[in-house]
């Protein structure tokens, strides 16, 4: 016999990028507006016409990603198990106290070439607040202990980019959300300092 359930995620997420521009573009940049910076790489506008010349031209927020390329949520609100033989029943709620304590947290690891770069890099993301479901099917009853989130760490920013019950990867088949009005960044330069935050 096998048991159904059906997984729902509610909160924030969406695209992220982590990758590495150029220093003459990240010298460049940085003496520019917070707007200026976002409509470039958004691809709203070109800039000024000499910006090819300078070597300081983005691509697209998203096309930079040599470090991480990921979608997942940003701050989960509600994570509800239901119980899809049994008229949607809750079988699992993580606003209950017990399961709080009893999810399990893996930490990925970005690549060692994002480590030991020393020049400019960017994180931008493109967020939407809304719901992600995962179909689960097992054959025991549904064991929180065995729900583990996948989450990578941008600067303090703990994305989860993924489910895995007992080991075996979840993958969404559903999401849908409201899109926020814009995407945002933080570039951090070569001597640490944050910028556009």
């Amino acid at each position: 016999m096998s048991f159904q359930y059906r997984i729902e995620i509610k909160g924030s997420g969406g695209e992220f990028c982590l990758g590495s521009i150029s220093n003459d573009a990240g010298d460049y940049w940085v003496q520019q507006s917070k707007d200026g910076f976002l409509a470039h790489i958004n691809d709203l506008t070109g800039g000024p016409d000499d910006l090819s010349d300078k070597g300081v031209a983005l691509p697209q927020w998203h096309d930079i990603n040599n470090f991480a390329h990921n979608y997942g949520i940003e701050d989960i609100d509600r994570i509800l198990v239901l119980d899809e033989m049994n008229h949607s029943k809750v079988v699992a709620d993580n606003a209950e106290p017990e399961w709080q304590a009893l999810i399990k947290k893996h930490d990925l690891v970005l690549s060692d070439k994002f480590s030991e770069h020393t020049g400019y890099v960017l994180f931008s993301r493109s967020r939407e607040k809304g719901n992600c479901i995962i179909d689960l099917s097992i054959e025991e009853p549904f064991d929180s202990r065995k729900l583990e989130l996948r989450e990578v760490d941008f600067w303090d920013h703990e994305i989860v980019v993924g489910f895995t019950y007992e080991g075996e990867e979840l993958h969404f088949i559903e999401t849908f959300g409201k899109s926020y009005d814009d995407n945002d960044c933080v570039l951090k330069a070569p001597d640490e300092k944050l910028w556009f935050e």
